[in-house]
């Protein structure tokens, strides 16, 4: 079999008919391809349309095999929602909640009290960590503090990697305050000539 799919040529692409037999057909799109070489090739003018999804009609250019873009929307447009009916409200759950699908398994027994006091070890660190962060990168602490605490709460819901960490660090903190400053510095606008210049920087601060 492996055979026979690698002797046909790049014209050629393999589809089952309707009695489950393979057969070889030429796409139309191979043949625009060919066809736009082959006129490159001999110096003649050549042509090639995109179909527009808004009309029904196909030209001899954009047909393809298969029909245009729309076809094929209608043809997996169904087996789309198909896959969906066959979820369960759990397997939905999981899909918008990962944290639900480790919640399951976990053993409140055994592993509860080590993730307590990790939590709170880890959370006696950030609060100073995440208050440095944030004079460094020219804000006020309670930015830090908001870009340390709501993440982690956020990522706990939705997050799906165990290694991942989130949250502020110091290059991020140096490369925003170096970034923001240089920006406002050649727009002019510096602490001492602009009264709002902190809301400013940190309205900037929020978009980046």
């Amino acid at each position: 079999m492996s055979g026979s799919i690698g002797s046909l040529s790049s014209a050629e692409s393999l589809d089952l008919d309707d009695s489950g037999v393979k057969r070889r057909f030429v796409t139309k799109h191979r043949e625009n391809l060919d066809r736009i070489q082959q006129d490159c090739a001999n110096g003649a003018p050549t042509r090639h349309s995109v179909h527009d999804p808004s009309k029904r009609e196909l030209d001899e250019y954009s047909a393809s095999a298969y029909g245009g873009p729309e076809h094929w929307f209608e043809k997996h447009k169904q087996t789309v929602l198909n896959a969906c009916k066959k979820r369960s409200c759990e397997d939905w759950a999981e899909s918008i909640f990962p944290m639900y699908e480790w919640l399951k398994q976990y053993n409140w027994k055994t592993t509860l009290l080590a993730d307590v006091i990790a939590g709170l070890t880890v959370g006696i660190m950030i609060i100073p960590q995440s208050m440095s962060y944030a004079k460094l990168a020219g804000l006020p602490v309670e930015f830090g503090l908001y870009s340390s605490l709501v993440p982690v709460y956020a990522y706990a819901v939705f997050g799906t990697s165990r290694q991942l960490a989130v949250g502020p660090v110091a290059l991020i903190s140096l490369l925003l305050s170096t970034g923001l400053t240089l920006v406002l510095e050649n727009d002019g606008k510096t602490p001492e000539n602009t009264p709002n210049y902190e809301e400013i920087y940190g309205n900037l601060a929020i978009q980046t």
